[in-house]
């Protein structure tokens, strides 16, 4: 008897098309939802990304004719701060050009805006990076690539055996954007979500590091 109620009912709600366009619409309503906001997320992305492309180049041009973030890479002298000299290996002369093997090799220099992250006093940690230099380029950057945080921005400035023995420093600069910085629609239901996009670089050789 029981069973023959159950299947009645079963039948009963087969049959019954009442509500039947609501419930396809809220199947198909939540996987819309997620496609738009998906393409809405790479469209984001894919703008975003090109931002801090035109950023970096912006910021590399300024790179090359300002003095290095990195303060081992510079002097002060009476008239003001100029890049170091680079010294020539045992049998060179001043003057011989580096690609030769004229010229001690220089560490690469990496300066990461994690390395200012304010202690507890507010006050920024000593290193070997100059803040104001730093936020000069990084400012630069932040005008193309909307909501970038400072941790997300790094410099280096890398020895390629460019220049000659005695003379001035002329390095490779690097300037990288981290893609965590990127708005993220989709955190707004899953904190946990992530986008992966390359990390955006530009290269530059320095020009004038010293004006």
């Amino acid at each position: 008897m029981m069973r023959a109620r159950i299947r009645q009912m079963i039948g009963r709600f087969i049959s019954n098309e009442r509500g039947a366009a609501s419930l396809e619409y809220v199947i198909v309503f939540t996987p819309l939802m997620l496609l738009i906001l998906l393409i809405v997320q790479v469209s984001i992305a894919y703008h975003w990304a090109l931002s801090a492309q035109k950023g970096l180049e912006m910021a590399a041009r300024l790179a090359a004719v300002t003095p290095p973030v990195s303060t081992s890479l510079t002097v002060q002298t009476g008239l003001g701060t100029r890049v170091i000299n680079r010294t020539p290996t045992s049998g060179a002369s001043v003057g011989d050009a580096c690609y030769l093997g004229a010229c001690e090799t220089i560490a690469t220099s990496v300066c990461n805006g994690s390395a200012f992250a304010l202690r507890d006093d507010e006050t920024i940690p000593d290193s070997d990076c100059d803040f104001t230099r730093f936020k000069l380029i990084y400012d630069e950057v932040d005008r193309f690539a909307y909501s970038l945080e400072l941790e997300d921005f790094a410099i280096a400035y890398e020895d390629v055996s460019l220049g000659n023995a005695g003379q001035t420093y002329v390095p490779l600069i690097v300037l990288a954007v981290s893609p965590q910085s990127m708005p993220m629609i989709l955190r707004m239901f899953d904190t946990s979500v992530e986008f992966e996009i390359p990390e955006i670089l530009a290269t530059i050789v320095a020009e004038d590091l010293s004006n």
